[in-house]
């Protein structure tokens, strides 16, 4: 059944083009046609700012009440109840991003991966809980920051992370290698990297541990489902370390120096100008403990949502090495299993240079953008779009 179209009240008028001041009672479901977002491309994720959270744009929010329907609701408003028809996630086409000066793409609620990555996130037993295994202390909302300025009111004058259970990041298996393979990298690009064979060994350990958590065999079973992976576990690891440390050149004539990993979970400098990537809660966490990053504040949108202390993706900004990241994202007490099926999984959806996927995980409803890099993940990240919690006026 096509979704039905519902315009937005004024009130709504920066975020959304029109809206129906009275939804269709039986709806199945509804599409919003939303403001256009900032410009983004390689510059998007590239420049250090993920743009789509830009102070005063965005998207609508879904709040969650009760089996059966969702309230579509904004800023000093309740909503309508809009019935769901047993479908296990609200059935949204949600919203017009412009990718660039001359193409736009329309994102829609993908249900086959938001079951999918629902699935994977159940059966996340590494994951780390809110209040019981650490907890931050969120503090003020960060101002906007232009890329490229490295000097910014700071409104978090605590770290973001209050504690967390190091005796289970050591214990767990696929976080303690993980961990292990964090310092093996040259984080200015342009600098050649150089792999010894003890970092080698510590790559293979690392996949060997996650390859055995259910995790990633629910993720392998998905994609040998989809003819993009084989069903031979040495094939398969071989196709993750091609993905994820298989070095190539990002900038400069030095030879290669990044990865896909180096990326998305360590981070990167560019030129002394701007942090690259870094979309890790572990490493996030170990570089505020020694010092190393500045927890500036949370990210929200003007009137919109502000962040819950038990949420598990956050958007923020901080400092590292002497740079501002304005805008950064990161799930929080993941396992390092989880983020490697879900971004994985998202890169071998499509060959396009950047893939996006709308997907509801548990009670977030995410942006899933994975930049590819020749055969290669480039940058991969989430961005919260909404969650169960309360406006921000």
């Amino acid at each position: 059944m096509a979704p039905r179209r519902t315009s937005c009240p004024p009130l709504y008028s920066a975020l959304f083009r029109s809206l129906d001041p009275l939804l269709p009672a039986r709806a199945a479901s509804t599409a919003w046609e939303a403001a256009p977002l900032p410009a983004s491309g390689s510059a998007f994720e590239e420049g250090g700012a993920e743009t789509a959270l830009k102070d005063g744009q965005g998207f609508g929010r879904v709040t969650p009440r009760g089996e059966g329907s969702r309230r579509l609701r904004g800023p000093g408003q309740t909503g309508r109840r809009v019935p769901l028809l047993g479908l296990p996630h609200p059935s949204l086409s949600f919203p017009t991003c412009r990718m660039g000066e001359a193409s736009q793409q329309r994102l829609v609620l993908n249900h086959e991966l938001s079951e999918l990555f629902n699935q994977l996130w159940d059966a996340d037993v590494n994951r780390f809980g809110p209040s019981r295994d650490y907890a931050i202390s969120l503090q003020g909302k960060a101002d906007f920051v232009p890329q490229g300025v490295h000097r910014t009111v700071d409104h978090a004058s605590q770290a973001l992370f209050l504690w967390v259970n190091e005796s289970r990041l050591q214990s767990t298996k696929t976080f303690a290698a993980f961990i292990s393979l964090l310092d093996n990298y040259e984080t200015s690009t342009g600098i050649a990297e150089v792999v010894t064979p003890e970092e080698e060994a510590e790559n293979n350990r690392f996949l060997d541990a996650v390859l055995e958590t259910e995790v990633m065999k629910l993720a392998h079973q998905y994609l040998v489902g989809k003819n993009w992976s084989k069903p031979s576990l040495v094939d398969f690891r071989a196709q993750l370390y091609g993905i994820w440390f298989q070095l190539y050149t990002r900038e400069g004539r030095q030879g290669p120096d990044s990865c896909g990993f180096e990326h998305v979970f360590v981070g990167e400098t560019r030129r002394g100008q701007d942090i690259l990537g870094f979309h890790n809660w572990v490493q996030f966490y170990l570089q505020e403990k020694q010092g190393n990053i500045d927890y500036k504040g949370y990210v929200a949108r003007r009137h919109k949502s502000r962040p819950d202390e038990d949420d598990q993706v956050l958007n923020l900004q901080f400092s590292w090495k002497g740079l501002v990241k304005p805008v950064g994202s990161t799930f929080l007490g993941v396992s390092p299993e989880f983020e490697f099926a879900l971004f994985t999984i998202v890169f071998l959806q499509s060959q396009e240079k950047v893939t996006r996927v709308l997907v509801c995980i548990e009670e977030y409803e995410l942006q899933l953008v994975v930049y590819r890099h020749g055969r290669h993940i480039g940058s991969a990240y989430p961005i919260l779009l909404s969650s169960d919690n309360e406006d921000l006026y």
